[in-house]
């Protein structure tokens, strides 16, 4: 029996140092450029940067760009940018879905060489000005501790977003044609954009590491009962058929609404 447990310990084990392996191979390398043009009247152009996705979204002449990667990777970051042919510089605004340093890690950079301004929640003023800094993340399993303890640890040049949002914000007002809900949970400030028929939600959800466009809770959730309300929240917005998270993704909206029945079973 003693040499059955340790069989299976030592299994347990090597999983988990699979997964980290995983972690760190995804969490450290740029992916490839994507681009999804099947929206009507915009256009996603998709960067992926240690595992954590930077968008921008284009709209007749206005460009949107959605998170910013982790510290450090500005400079890789515009390269892709030009690569995919887009000037930092044409860049509108930037919306950070929160001030994790893996989201919010190169505002300062955009924000000080191209001027690009920046949006993000209210309720991140304390995240932003300990440069990326949260003593409130709750891992959801080992991968979860294990960035928690390394990536989690990064930080950013603290800087001032140019425009705070703690209440539902028409983009008209940006000269686009869309929506920022706050939707506090994952943090304080949490922000979820909303442009035609897709949702950009940060961290509320992600994709899995082996199959992106399957959607699994994040590594991070402290309160899941207020996590399953913003996920339903956000499916009841009406004609949103592609999730568009921090991780992973995209996701189809019918796999997302298999993933929230899932949850409410749990």
């Amino acid at each position: 029996m003693a040499s059955w447990h340790q069989n299976r310990q030592s299994k347990t084990i090597g999983i988990q140092l699979l997964v980290g392996i995983l972690v760190f191979w995804s969490f450290g390398s740029f992916g490839t450029k994507k681009s999804y043009t099947f929206h009507e009247g915009f256009n996603v152009y998709h960067i992926t940067q240690s595992f954590a996705n930077i968008y921008i979204v284009q709209q007749e002449d206005k460009l949107l760009m959605i998170d910013s990667g982790s510290p450090g990777k500005g400079k890789k970051i515009e390269r892709k940018l030009l690569d995919s042919g887009i000037n930092p510089r044409d860049i509108d605004f930037l919306i950070l879905t929160h001030g994790h340093p893996d989201h919010a890690g190169n505002a300062t950079y955009f924000k000080e060489k191209f001027g690009i301004p920046v949006v993000a929640g209210r309720g991140e003023k304390e995240m932003i000005d300990k440069q990326g800094g949260d003593n409130n993340l709750c891992p959801t399993s080992f991968m979860g501790h294990l960035v928690k303890r390394t990536i989690a640890q990064k930080r950013y040049p603290s800087f001032i977003p140019d425009l705070s949002i703690d209440s539902p914000f028409n983009l008209e007002e940006l000269g686009f044609k869309g929506t920022i809900l706050p939707l506090p949970g994952h943090t304080k400030g949490s922000l979820v954009v909303t442009i035609g028929d897709a949702v950009f939600v940060g961290d509320i959800v992600r994709g899995k590491i082996l199959n992106k466009k399957k959607p699994t809770r994040h590594l991070f959730v402290c309160d899941p009962i207020q996590n399953l309300t913003n996920l339903e929240r956000i499916a009841q917005l009406r004609d949103i058929n592609y999730w568009y998270p921090g991780h992973g993704g995209p996701i189809a909206y019918k796999s997302m609404r298999q993933f929230i029945n899932k949850e409410k079973l749990k």
